[in-house]
């Protein structure tokens, strides 16, 4: 700091986030549905009946789980389509991942024949 001029120059080089979860109302659970979806992850049906069924689940079921009776199975199937991702980096492949689950995953690709 010099002169007049008295704010700290910080010389930045990255950046770094030491837990992106701060909010249990938003964070992790509660917004992992619409993430997985945005990033076609589950169907629009599956996402589409989870939001019209009012469902909201907690991490580590901090808060009782909101909606209604079908909301533990749509939440299930949403777990059961994901379960082999990385949450924290959906980019990236998961290296924690147990390698007898990956026998019993269904194929994630298709194809899709347009005009003939």
């Amino acid at each position: 700091m010099t002169g007049r001029n008295k704010s700290a120059s910080i010389n930045l080089k990255g950046m770094m986030v030491g837990n992106g979860a701060t909010d249990w109302d938003y964070d992790v659970s509660p917004s992992f549905p619409e993430v997985a979806y945005q990033f076609n992850l589950i169907p629009h049906s599956l996402f589409k009946d989870y939001q019209d069924n009012g469902c909201v689940v907690y991490f580590n079921d901090q808060r009782p789980m909101n909606g209604t009776d079908k909301c533990p199975g749509l939440w299930d199937k949403i777990n059961d389509l994901t379960e082999s991702l990385n949450w924290y980096d959906l980019y990236r492949h998961n290296y924690n991942l147990d390698n007898s689950l990956l026998s019993h995953m269904p194929e994630r690709y298709g194809t899709t024949m347009i005009k003939g």
